[in-house]
């Protein structure tokens, strides 16, 4: 990271952030190509590699680590109202039940807005849009003890 954080970490850590961000956020249009399929839009834009979002929420059962693929979360709104709705969804396990949001699966992910939108990963701002994240496949050592 080529920023030093200034705050303590743990839940009690972003809030802050949060909050002041959430006073001067404002919903945009954003548009989602996953692979090769269809374009689609929403106002908010997650996409999983893991089951856990900030140790509570669950987003996607089916996300994990060494999955070799993203699942991508398109939700419809960005309004203060629907994120506090998305999250009480994701804290419940319930996301599934939401069917306008969109779930994808793939190996690109390509975000575009009309306004610069600024991207987080875990938590931290990683970039700006227009961004396109890509998955690689890569070989993992495994040691195994010699059996003498």
């Amino acid at each position: 990271m080529t920023e030093t954080r200034k705050q303590t970490l743990g839940y009690r850590g972003y809030l802050r952030p949060i909050f002041k961000a959430g006073l001067r956020y404002h919903p945009t249009r954003l548009k989602v190509w996953v692979d090769d399929q269809e374009p689609v839009t929403g106002e908010m834009v997650m996409v999983l590699k893991t089951r856990y979002y900030g140790g509570l929420l669950i987003f996607d059962e089916e996300a994990r680590p060494n999955s070799g693929f993203f699942l991508v979360r398109v939700f419809p709104h960005g309004t203060l109202k629907s994120v506090l709705k998305y999250g009480v969804a994701g804290l419940t396990r319930r996301i599934c039940r939401f069917h306008e949001v969109i779930r994808l699966k793939g190996l690109s992910v390509r975000i575009v807005s009309q306004s610069k939108m600024p991207l987080q990963v875990d938590g931290d701002h990683c970039c700006w849009t227009p961004a396109e994240i890509k998955m690689h496949p890569c070989l993992v050592p495994i040691v195994v003890p010699s059996m003498a």
